[in-house]
């Protein structure tokens, strides 16, 4: 396919559904399509079948799936895309004018389709390429060398008999569909997560970012399950989970507290705390309060204990924070922290110079990326005796994981560099051979509130080994 060269030469947009009433457009867009595809399935189709027609293209546009590249006013290239469900996007058609091939136009048409299902909340974004049975097309190998280099990976393929049997005979050679997805939970346009999450609503990314919330909470359930207990919580008391996000770890503390205690969760996005009070069932003392960590809503000493993960990386004044907590959890009380350091964060690569850049990037894209080491500090300044504190590796074997986990599509897009990309293949190539680690240190402090213990066993620690 093509590099990305001259990929800032390229404009690429969504064509609004009135297009489709340009019976010009409609004609040249089918007739790029089929001039391609004429080429890249060559020998798969017996002569006179077409990839696409006029009235195909025509019903594509007005619903809104085609997207085009242009330079100047020339349109270069364009791209079906479309919603598989709700966790799914796929592209199509994709298609650029044969002379202007290797000018970076194929590639600025999936950073597209891919961000495209980024802001609808897509997890991941999927392909399908027709490829011979019994032998190796050309075209077809070098798509396939092109996609990998890019992030797709093969996920499960399918006869054309089963998955389009209305085409199966026109072919001029027995073919199967291979699917390619690439994971999409990394980004959010072009602003980093962590940057995100520091305004939500405000990003218009919010599906994504609870979308990202589900794959940390799969990472981190077993140290979200140590961090609750460390609140010492009791039947009947009140625990404040600061900066809650969809909910999941409040639903846990009111499991803990049963229905005469009080769960409650404090975040600043109106819209993920929506998707809270939307995944909570009925009968679950779970409440959910939008408000700012820096000026919490609550009166002194109303809770039995409070907690923050991995929030305090992205808020503007974390020592403010804590002692927002300090002031709302009663004597006896504790202050529960977990936060990363990304100082720490280790990647396994024989490429140096380019994890370094990557990590750089993912550190940047942080507004606190070292508070993990600082939280102790912040606790013992607002007044807060501290317990413990201890330091915990996310250790993640799996590529895959590592990537939706630690954002690294994200960091890789932003560096920008073909380099880059081949960097984020290599770590799936050591995934699939099980040589593949990462890690990122969190670091647990637990405080007490000075002052009389409400209860006997809140006295015993509850510390991670």
């Amino acid at each position: 396919m093509d590099d990305d060269t001259s990929a800032e030469e390229v404009a690429v947009r969504l064509l609004l559904s009135t297009a489709s009433a340009d019976a010009s457009l409609v004609g040249r867009l089918a007739e790029l399509v089929n001039r391609v595809y004429a080429v890249a399935e060559a020998g798969l189709w017996i002569e006179g079948a077409t990839r696409t027609t006029a009235s195909e293209m025509r019903d594509l546009i007005a619903q809104g799936e085609v997207a085009v590249a242009t330079i100047g006013r020339d349109v270069v290239g364009c791209v079906r895309i479309r919603e598989l469900d709700g966790v799914r996007g796929e592209f199509g058609m994709l298609a650029v004018t044969p002379h202007r091939q290797g000018r970076g136009i194929g590639g600025a048409l999936v950073r597209f389709a891919e961000q495209r299902s980024r802001e609808r909340g897509h997890r991941t974004i999927e392909l399908e390429l027709l490829v011979p049975r019994g032998w190796v097309h050309p075209s077809k190998r070098l798509l396939d060398r092109w996609y990998r280099r890019i992030g797709y990976r093969v996920a499960r393929s399918g006869t054309i008999e089963d998955a389009y049997p209305q085409l199966a005979p026109l072919l001029a050679t027995p073919c199967d569909f291979v699917i390619y997805e690439k994971p999409l939970a990394t980004m959010t346009g072009g602003l980093p997560v962590a940057r995100a999450f520091a305004n939500p609503d405000a990003s218009g990314r919010s599906k994504p970012l609870a979308a990202y919330l589900d794959t940390a909470a799969g990472v981190l359930a077993e140290h979200k399950r140590t961090s609750i207990e460390a609140m010492g919580l009791q039947p009947g008391d009140a625990g404040l989970d600061v900066g809650c996000g969809t909910g999941a770890d409040v639903r846990l503390i009111a499991a803990r507290v049963g229905a005469s205690g009080r769960a409650v969760g404090v975040d600043v996005s109106s819209d993920l705390l929506a998707a809270a009070r939307e995944r909570t069932p009925a009968g679950i003392a779970a409440e959910f309060v939008a408000a700012d960590a820096h000026a919490l809503p609550f009166t002194d000493a109303e809770f039995a204990a409070a907690r923050v993960e991995r929030t305090l990386q992205h808020v503007t004044d974390p020592a403010g924070v804590i002692a927002q907590m300090a002031r709302v959890v009663r004597p006896g009380g504790r202050v529960v922290a977990d936060e990363p350091d990304w100082d720490t964060l280790v990647i396994s690569s024989g490429d140096q110079r380019t994890t370094r850049a990557i990590l750089d990037e993912l550190r940047a894209s942080s507004r606190n990326p070292a508070v993990g080491r600082a939280v102790a500090g912040h606790l013992a300044d607002a007044g807060i005796a501290v317990n413990t504190v201890d330091a915990a590796a996310v250790l993640l074997r799996d590529a895959t994981t590592a990537r939706a986990f630690l954002l690294l599509d994200g960091a890789v897009e932003r560096v920008g560099t073909e380099v880059a990309r081949g960097w984020l293949h290599d770590l799936d190539e050591q995934s699939a051979r099980g040589a593949f680690c990462a890690a990122l240190t969190l670091f647990r402090i637990v405080g007490t509130i000075p002052g009389r213990l409400t209860h006997p066993a809140a006295a015993r620690g509850v510390r991670e080994g």
